[in-house]
């Protein structure tokens, strides 16, 4: 389809690819297949196409994780399907999202470490010292900073 410039052949072609990798269990290839497709169908604008291999490529990054680049995909795929009409996808998207959001919401969040430095291993901590000799010490530069933050405030009272 490529040698004879089939714009759309070679996006179908590429999309049942990525499901072959992806059956094979090459999930990062399916992926790349299923992106080179939705440019293919983006270019030449074939909507139905593109939001086949947005559901396609969502479905593979839900399967390795990467829920919030699927959740995305199945955004934009049920906008297209709305625009479409295609009432049984739009469903389909729904309820993809829904799973998802489920998924999302009971992954274990951490709190943000804001301006706290990360536990250092105790090989690094070794390398650490011989390197930081002549340079403040990293609690020096916070102490600054939250008197800094402490006399704005003052200042804007």
């Amino acid at each position: 389809d490529r040698a004879i410039g089939n714009r759309n052949g070679e996006a179908n072609a590429l999309n049942n690819l990525g499901l072959a990798y992806y059956s094979l269990g090459e999930v990062r290839r399916a992926i790349d297949l299923y992106e080179q497709s939705l440019a293919i169908q983006r270019a030449i604008g074939d909507r139905n196409g593109e939001a086949r291999s947005l559901l396609n490529c969502a479905m593979v990054r839900a399967k390795i994780d990467d829920y919030w680049t699927a959740r995305q995909n199945l955004k934009a795929a049920r906008e297209i399907c709305i625009e479409l009409q295609l009432a049984h996808k739009v469903e389909l998207c729904d309820t993809k999202i829904r799973d998802l959001g489920k998924i999302i919401s009971t992954q274990p969040r951490s709190a943000p470490t804001i301006g706290l430095p990360e536990p250092a291993q105790p090989s690094e901590v070794a390398a650490d010292s011989s390197s930081s000799r002549g340079c403040p010490k990293r609690w020096v530069l916070y102490v600054a900073l939250a008197i800094i933050v402490m006399i704005a405030i003052v200042v804007l009272q």
